[in-house]
């Protein structure tokens, strides 16, 4: 039998990578918050299932001309999207890379896309991005960064990031913060091959009713496991089988 790990989080639905949650109507947001309670309260919260030999991405930071917080909503985008394990961590970059990590670097030397697709790394390099939207265009890069090691390739697709990007301006002339559905999808096979595989994600309720859900770590769990455990207070009643008579 296969051992998995798992992790519960009460955190609700990922944000969407095209929403920005400083234009949300305080209203909306409001209404969102509610929306949220009453999905932990009524599940549990998401909880996640892994495999210990799942593997994983991760991006090395090795630069302080943008602050590693700024690439939060990159991680959260590619779990979200992939269910895959995606870490961001400081280092160093010497030249050589190791498969399934993305180093991001500060070298005017060196390109700044830099994508080793058999070897499975790559560099998105801040000193070749200007001042202007700096932290905007590498959390860009990341995305393409990633993609690219993951074997996608470039689309005509208006509003994606894999559409030809020859210079930094063209970053900020594109809405998007991540890539079209397709070439997501044509991805999904490709990080499988390199041998990360995906998380499962369902509620804290789903995994107690299915039989893998850990002991609750909070008030809330507790009633959901308490509720789903419970002994039936009277007996069960089955209708006894009646056979059909020939006449």
């Amino acid at each position: 039998m296969k051992r998995f790990v798992v992790t519960v989080l009460i955190s609700v639905l990922a944000v969407s990578a095209f929403a920005d949650a400083a234009s949300v109507d305080p209203k909306v947001a409001a209404a969102r918050a509610r929306k949220r309670e009453r999905f932990i309260r009524n599940t549990g919260g998401y909880i996640y299932k892994r495999e210990p030999d799942a593997g994983r991405f991760t991006f090395v930071n090795a630069q302080k001309r943008v602050s590693a917080a700024g690439f939060a909503e990159v991680q959260s985008d590619l779990m979200h999207f992939f269910s895959i394990d995606v870490d961001f961590r400081d280092g160093t970059f010497d030249g050589k890379g190791d498969m399934g990590f993305i180093y991001i670097i500060d070298d005017p030397a060196r390109p700044g896309l830099v994508v080793v697709p058999e070897e499975g790394w790559a560099t998105v390099n801040v000193a070749k991005y200007g001042d202007k939207n700096l932290a905007e265009r590498v959390n860009k890069e990341l995305w393409r960064a990633f993609s690219f090691v993951c074997g996608a390739a470039d689309t005509g697709t208006a509003h994606c990031l894999l559409r030809p990007i020859f210079k930094p301006e063209d970053l900020d002339s594109d809405d998007a913060k991540t890539i079209s559905p397709v070439p997501l999808m044509n991805m999904e096979a490709h990080i499988k091959a390199m041998g990360i595989k995906k998380f499962l994600r369902t509620t804290y309720k789903q995994a107690c009713i299915s039989g893998w859900a850990p002991a609750p770590t909070n008030e809330i769990q507790k009633v959901i496991w308490d509720k789903v455990h419970e002994m039936p207070t009277e007996p069960i009643k089955i209708k006894p089988e009646t056979k059909k008579v020939k006449e």
